[in-house]
C-alpha cells in the first residue's frame, strides 16, 4: 500500500540541500519538494477526503517548511521533521472543521498488483473504495497512525516521532485503530473474495 512517487534521499543528500538553502540557494529547495509531494499529498488526502484541500494543506506545510528551515537541527531526519508540519498543519484544519464535501471520484489507493482476473480487480476496487471512506469515519488520531504505518510504510519509530508519541503509544493507538476500522468497514466484501476466487 505504499505511496508511489516519493523520490528516496538519503541523509547525507538531505544535508547537503539543506547546507545551500541555508547558504541562499532557495532553489535547491525544489529538489525537497519533488522528494516529498507525492507522499504528503497521499497523506493529507486521505486524512481530508478532499482533492482540493490536500493540494493546499500540502502547499500550506511546504511553504511553513521553507519559513521555518533556518529552525531544522537535524536532530531528527528532514521528511520525518517535514511530516510532523504537515500533519500539524491537517490537524489545525480538521480541528477547525474547515473540511469541504469529501471527493468520491478519487482512487488514491489504486496501485498495480500482479494481474488479476477481472472479478477480482473489481473487488479490490470495491475494497479499496470503502476503506477510504472508512478511514475517514475514524478519530484523526487514529486515521493518522493507520496512513503513515500502513500507506506510507513509515516505521513504528517514525510514526511515533511525526505523532508527537512514544513508540509504545504508536503500536497501541494502530492496535486500536485497527479495531475500529474493523467495526466499521464492513465483512461481506471480505466474504466475496472467496467467491471471485
Amino acid at each position: 500500500m505504499y505511496d508511489k512517487g516519493r523520490m528516496e534521499l538519503d541523509s547525507l543528500q538531505e544535508t547537503e540541500i539543506i547546507r545551500r538553502i541555508k547558504s541562499g540557494d532557495s532553489n535547491a529547495y525544489a529538489v525537497l519538494v519533488d522528494a516529498y509531494k507525492a507522499p504528503l499529498f497521499a497523506l493529507a488526502l486521505r486524512m481530508t477526503g478532499n482533492l482540493h484541500e490536500a493540494e493546499d494543506l500540502v502547499q500550506d506545510a511546504f511553504l511553513r517548511a521553507f519559513d521555518k528551515l533556518h529552525s531544522f537541527s537535524g536532530r531528527t531526519s528532514f521528511y520525518s521533521w517535514l511530516y510532523t508540519i504537515c500533519l500539524n498543519i491537517i490537524r489545525d484544519h480538521l480541528r477547525c472543521g474547515k473540511l469541504r464535501k469529501q471527493d468520491t471520484a478519487y482512487d488514491i489507493a489504486a496501485q498495480p498488483s500482479g494481474s488479476p482476473g477481472p472479478g477480482s480487480e473489481l473487488l479490490q476496487q470495491e475494497q479499496k473504495l470503502w476503506l477510504e471512506k472508512a478511514l475517514l469515519t475514524l478519530p484523526v488520531k487514529h486515521r493518522e497512525v493507520l496512513i503513515l504505518r500502513f500507506f506510507q510504510e513509515l516505521s513504528f519509530r517514525d510514526t511515533a516521532a511525526i505523532c508527537g508519541i512514544s513508540e509504545n503509544a504508536a503500536k497501541k493507538r494502530v492496535y486500536q485503530a485497527l479495531e475500529k476500522l474493523q467495526a466499521v468497514f464492513p465483512s461481506e466484501l471480505w466474504d466475496k473474495e472467496e467467491d471471485v476466487q
